[in-house]
């Protein structure tokens, strides 16, 4: 007979983020149970780790995610996102890659510590000290070129927008260019022929996208507000 696993409850999720946290004191916790997560915020974009549960709900599976607040929507999503990997050697002697999931009993008994450490090796941005669009843009050029990459608008548009954002017109066409680019090769390679694509469109209105920076600073306090996130603190985003 199989033995049931505790599971995660609002009182083991608060215990999880305080514990993470303790790890990773760049990173903030909400005080809320949904919020299962931690964050910071960098200009406007939101990095992190959260806390996947499925549908059994007695272990957790810690997450990278990034996005930007760029949009006013009713979600945050995620634009980049990475599970934990670790890895062990089976008993023929082969290394084993796999992904990280910790149960109640197996964070009770301080298995997030290793976690944490992998967790600040794998990020795909830093989870802690400064960061620039520079960073930014690279590590979503990167993403695009990973194999299985499933297309989002938003991992093609957003360098662009964070430097339009940040006043940096230079980088926002050079990015914008990129995106473009990226498209393409998209609709050539990945995406389903039958859909209606039409990257010049999509150019022009990026285009007026990037000329209007006021905006999109004004869509990121919308979306701090929408979305109760004055918890976390606002960080700078280095400009280059």
């Amino acid at each position: 007979m199989a033995i049931s696993q505790p599971k995660i409850t609002a009182t083991i999720k608060k215990k999880v983020k305080i514990d993470w946290q303790q790890q990773l004191p760049s990173l903030t916790a909400g005080a809320e149970p949904q919020r299962f997560y931690l964050s910071r915020l960098v200009g406007p974009l939101m990095i992190g780790i959260s806390f996947d549960t499925k549908s059994f709900n007695n272990e957790y599976y810690p997450v990278f995610s990034a996005k930007t607040l760029l949009e006013v929507r009713d979600h945050l999503g995620r634009t980049l996102s990475k599970d934990l990997m670790n890895s062990r050697i089976n008993i023929a002697g082969d290394k084993i890659d796999f992904i990280v999931s910790i149960s109640v009993k197996r964070h009770e008994k301080g298995e997030y510590i290793e976690a944490a450490q992998l967790m600040k090796e794998q990020a795909l941005l830093p989870l802690e000290g400064p960061i620039s669009i520079s960073m930014v843009a690279d590590a979503y050029q990167q993403y695009a070129k990973r194999p299985g990459t499933s297309f989002q608008m938003a991992l093609i548009q957003d360098p662009a927008l964070i430097a339009a954002w940040g006043g940096r017109d230079d980088l926002a066409q050079k990015y914008l260019d990129w995106g473009y680019e990226t498209y393409k090769d998209w609709m050539a390679n990945r995406r389903n022929p039958e859909i209606d694509d039409n990257p010049e469109e999509w150019l022009k209105t990026m285009q007026a996208r990037i000329a209007d920076p006021e905006t999109l600073r004004q869509n990121v306090k919308e979306m701090i507000v929408k979305h109760k996130l004055g918890y976390l603190p606002q960080e700078d985003l280095i400009l280059e």
